[in-house]
């Protein structure tokens, strides 16, 4: 009975203030068998997320103002149950200009993951993130089908980075060991961000550029992105290529993947093949998908799908076989 009464209350405070804004509550939910080698079987909530987005009345005609904001669960058992992550916070401008976004959101220079199609191991050798943090960005009108994309993140670190340092003690009488943290800084910006997006006829592609600085480090990253998709009937295919260079010696790499889907009916199979290419390898690593879901309305789905990597993926970036079960339901 107290359970039920804290329910309504919590549910009565959410409620209230979205009544005065026009709310939409949104969320996901999906469970996983995972057999995964030199493992034993794992059940788990893979993804238990919660988001309200809206928009907010203004005084300026033609502008909308909104924001939204997510949040991710960790719900394996009671004891650890609790927010693991705010995966967006933001607000943002609209209007016949395009629109500004504020905040944790969605990464422009991720616009080029046309083949990321899959579940838990769908974009494994990623480069670039799905979301970026302390960043404002800017989305250009639809221009018959084209879109332009700037944005840039900016942490408010120090200016002037130090590496960190660790000082260890003498002997037994000294002070234990302390390690002083690196300061982040060097520059005003973690990352600027450029990208273009066109649609025409079921054809979708997309060309990203990010320019990142690791602060700790001091050093720079540029990270060029190109993805296209292609829908016909029932039919998908995608591709997508990234390059990443940077300052630090042997660290460049880059990442393809190829993905194709087909419908029938509530049935859908589809396949995706990845290879990263690392400058400080000799070797690529390789990662095979094949996956068939089964729609059970517009909002639930259950899916089936294996994964299976090269030697040189298990030995160099660690990766193990998986097959995956897992039951998802969205509203």
């Amino acid at each position: 009975m107290k359970k039920s009464i804290i329910a309504l209350a919590v549910a009565g405070a959410l409620t209230a203030p979205l009544a005065q804004a026009d709310a939409t509550l949104y969320g996901v939910a999906q469970f996983r068998l995972i057999d995964q080698d030199e493992k034993s079987l794992n059940a788990q909530m893979a993804k238990t997320r919660l988001g309200v987005k809206g928009t907010v009345d203004n005084d300026i005609e033609g502008l909308t103002t909104g924001f939204q904001f997510e949040w991710e669960f960790t719900g394996a058992n009671g004891d650890d149950a609790g927010i693991s992550e705010v995966r967006k916070s933001l607000v943002y401008m609209k209007g016949d200009f395009g629109q500004v976004t504020f905040g944790k959101q969605n990464n422009p220079a991720a616009a080029f993951k046309k083949a990321d199609i899959m579940g838990r191991h769908s974009a494994e050798f990623a480069i670039i993130g799905d979301r970026i943090s302390n960043a404002i960005t800017y989305a250009s009108p639809d221009l018959s089908g084209l879109q332009l994309h700037a944005g840039f993140t900016a942490d408010g670190a120090n200016e002037d980075a130090t590496a960190g340092t660790a000082f260890a003690p003498g002997n037994a009488n000294t002070a234990p060991t302390q390690y002083v943290a690196a300061t982040n800084g060097s520059n005003d910006a973690d990352a600027y961000i450029l990208g273009a997006t066109y649609s025409i006829a079921g054809l979708d592609l997309a060309l990203t550029h990010q320019a990142s600085n690791n602060k700790g480090n001091n050093t720079d990253t540029d990270t060029t992105s190109f993805g296209v998709g292609y829908t016909m009937g029932d039919l998908y295919l995608a591709a997508s290529y990234s390059d990443e260079s940077a300052d630090a010696s042997n660290s460049d790499r880059d990442v393809t993947q190829l993905a194709a889907s087909y419908a029938i009916g509530k049935t859908t199979v589809y396949a995706q093949y990845e290879v990263l290419d690392r400058e400080s390898q000799s070797d690529k690593n390789t990662k095979t998908g094949l996956g068939v879901s089964y729609a059970l309305g517009s909002s639930a789905s259950v899916a089936l799908e294996t994964f299976q990597f090269n030697d040189d993926a298990e030995t160099q970036e660690s990766k193990a076989d998986a097959t995956i079960l897992q039951y998802t339901l969205s509203f």
